[in-house]
């Protein structure tokens, strides 16, 4: 059963934030809306810039390489464009430019770890990954969070 849920769960992207109360089995959690629902959106006059979160200061261009799991990775030099990290995904940062990731905070491990490597890195840019394909020319600015498609 609970390979059959975890096969379930892997389609599913997972709520940025939820608290729980209660019995979790039974459903009985509130959900906590993420900030793009909450606001108004906000529409961009040029859509070859997008907004992040700057986390890691310099800049940099070259090619986006979107990958969503650290084993499909194959790096060399490019900029890393992904949904989430966690600390398993550290031992690719020597192989990027730079590094855009649609979820996380400036106080999130990867962002630490890039400013520690002075990797420009931009987070929190939501749905980076549907906006940003395979193999764009792209410059990113880590100090002011703009992603700019060439």
């Amino acid at each position: 059963i609970r390979k059959n849920d975890y096969l379930e769960n892997q389609k599913n992207e997972p709520h940025e934030r939820m608290y729980f109360y209660g019995d979790i089995c039974q459903m009985n959690y509130v959900e906590i809306f993420s900030d793009e629902e909450l606001q108004l959106s906000e529409e961009n006059e040029d859509p070859n810039m997008l907004k992040g979160t700057p986390c890691s200061p310099g800049q940099v261009e070259g090619v986006a390489k979107i990958v969503l799991a650290p084993e499909d990775a194959v790096l060399n030099g490019e900029i890393l464009v992904t949904k989430r990290t966690d600390p398993g995904w550290v031992p690719l940062f020597p192989s990027i430019s730079g590094l855009v990731i649609e979820r996380g905070s400036v106080l999130s491990h990867s962002a630490v770890v890039a400013r520690e490597m002075g990797i420009p890195t931009i987070v929190g840019l939501r749905k980076v990954t549907d906006k940003i394909k395979d193999g764009d020319k792209i410059k990113i600015d880590g100090t002011t969070g703009i992603v700019e498609k060439k």
